[in-house]
């Protein structure tokens, strides 16, 4: 194979009686004689070449040497956006892998609908991820909490100050079931155009026990006064 690193096209005569004779064992195999070559650049660098080869002696016209130099530079384009296309795809399996590690849920919502959840969320409300993608986020919210969430998600968007971090129910996948969680959003540009994202905790067990824990603490106050009021009553006495 004949190398050069240059943009012009090379053109060699007469290969026979040149030293690729010697290298290349196809010149005298196939009895080449002319050989029409553009070097492919892939970024600042180039890594390899374009060639034709002729068996008689061929002089290349000008739209012959245009042809040759258009279509390597497409096969440069091509491998430019073979390339970042890896490594995006790379980048983004690194993203989803992050992300899906995270304990914690993560949405992303536009014009109403749910465009993005990662494992975590899915989890929450016993859905597969791919069920949660494009419906209304409205709908697994608990029906007593849907009037204060649309309200200051309509609001949020239209630039108000609303709080952003906040705790609501949200049902499950049966529809019936409810998750305490709490929600912290944000406001973002999301291709172009504004959408929300936010981060979901699910604190259900944590209020379960507080609501267990409130009997106790209240009979605890009234042994408290009790104990109190029965020390004064016998310091009196």
């Amino acid at each position: 194979m004949i190398t050069r690193s240059k943009d012009e096209v090379l053109i060699i005569h007469d290969l026979h009686e040149t030293e690729y004779a010697h290298t290349d064992p196809n010149v005298k195999a196939y009895g080449l004689k002319t050989y029409i070559g553009k070097a492919v650049k892939f970024g600042n660098e180039y890594v390899g070449s374009l060639c034709t080869v002729y068996k008689e002696d061929f002089v290349p016209g000008e739209s012959d040497l245009w042809l040759m130099k258009i279509i390597a530079s497409a096969i440069g384009t091509e491998e430019n956006r073979r390339v970042a296309k890896d490594e995006l795809k790379l980048s983004e399996e690194k993203y989803h892998s992050l992300i899906d590690s995270i304990q914690d849920g993560i949405f992303i919502i536009q014009d109403g609908k749910i465009l993005y959840v990662n494992e975590a969320l899915a989890r929450i409300g016993g859905y597969k991820v791919s069920e949660m993608i494009g419906i209304n986020f409205i709908d697994i919210i608990a029906p007593e909490d849907r009037e204060m969430i649309e309200d200051r998600h309509v609001r949020r968007l239209s630039g108000e100050t609303v709080p952003k971090d906040y705790e609501v129910r949200v049902l499950t996948r049966d529809g019936k079931t409810r998750r305490v969680v709490n929600l912290n959003v944000e406001i973002i540009n999301y291709q172009g155009r504004m959408a929300t994202i936010g981060t979901v905790k699910d604190i259900t067990d944590r209020r379960m026990v507080e609501e267990q824990w409130k009997p106790i603490q209240r009979s605890g106050k009234c042994w408290a006064t009790a104990a109190k009021s029965f020390k004064l009553w016998c310091s009196q006495s």
